[in-house]
């Protein structure tokens, strides 16, 4: 069942409470936003971060039927799409994709390099350098967050 309570601030807080093991026992889960919660619903258990999820089924109206003529599209990977007249869209995506793969390669072949030097003269100074100073995941994060920004301002342009 589904109980609306609430909080001492005034929101309102959903619950959903489930049967449990205990004979007349229900376990209440706090839902974290305010939605449809109806029908055949699914928990699942993270026991490893200790939550829960609720998954429900919704029935989605269908679509109308398309008007107009149809346009066709090919999507691609040098370029984001063409249409059936022939243009292109999005022709600086691939020398983009290319550029970011290459760097990443380069990036990849140094990293791997320097952890097999590190794995080699394990317990040295220079090797705990490495480690330190080379062999960390913050640049290469930030950089993959660039990289799928420009796509995406790519694609979407």
């Amino acid at each position: 069942s589904v109980v609306d309570n609430g909080t001492p601030k005034g929101k309102p807080r959903r619950y959903v409470k489930v049967v449990s093991s205990t004979h007349h026992k229900r376990i209440s889960l706090p839902l974290s936003g305010i939605s449809r919660v109806s029908g055949n619903i699914r928990v699942v258990l993270d026991e490893e971060h200790k939550r829960a999820f609720i998954h429900v089924i919704y029935d989605v109206a269908p679509l109308a039927a398309p008007t107009g003529s149809a346009v066709a599209l090919d999507w691609g990977i040098t370029e984001v799409c063409t249409d059936e007249d022939g243009a292109h869209h999005g022709e600086e995506y691939g020398p983009a994709l290319t550029s970011m793969t290459e760097r990443r390669n380069k990036t990849g072949k140094a990293r791997n390099k320097l952890y097999a030097l590190s794995k080699r003269d394990a317990g040295s100074k220079r090797t705990k350098h490495i480690a330190r100073n080379n062999l960390g995941t913050k640049k290469q994060q930030a950089r993959t967050r660039r990289a799928k920004a420009q796509l995406k301002t790519i694609s979407g342009a």
